[in-house]
């Protein structure tokens, strides 16, 4: 299945036009990238992060795609650099 044509949601819009991360929901934004990945964008690799909350605390972990070790870090140091200075 190609999601390239798919339509996007309310939620999509709102984030996308307003550039606020807060009103994505976690599936709308992975159909997201689903879209531009079968619409033929190229990414050179891929990191996704998790949070899963429970009354009794919550739980971190992260799944990558054709990145090596190094690469993930130096990703991650990148994206936490324009999360302080944005």
């Amino acid at each position: 299945m190609s999601y390239a044509k798919q339509p996007i949601s309310i939620a999509e819009k709102k984030a996308l036009d307003q550039d606020d991360c807060t009103q994505w929901e976690p599936r709308d934004l992975l159909l997201h990238f689903l879209r531009r990945i079968d619409s033929g964008e190229s990414f050179d690799g891929m990191i996704v992060t998790y949070v899963k909350k429970s009354e009794t605390g919550s739980c971190t972990g992260m799944l990558r795609a054709k990145l090596k070790f190094l690469e993930c870090i130096g990703a991650l140091e990148a994206v936490k650099s324009d999360l302080i200075h944005s």
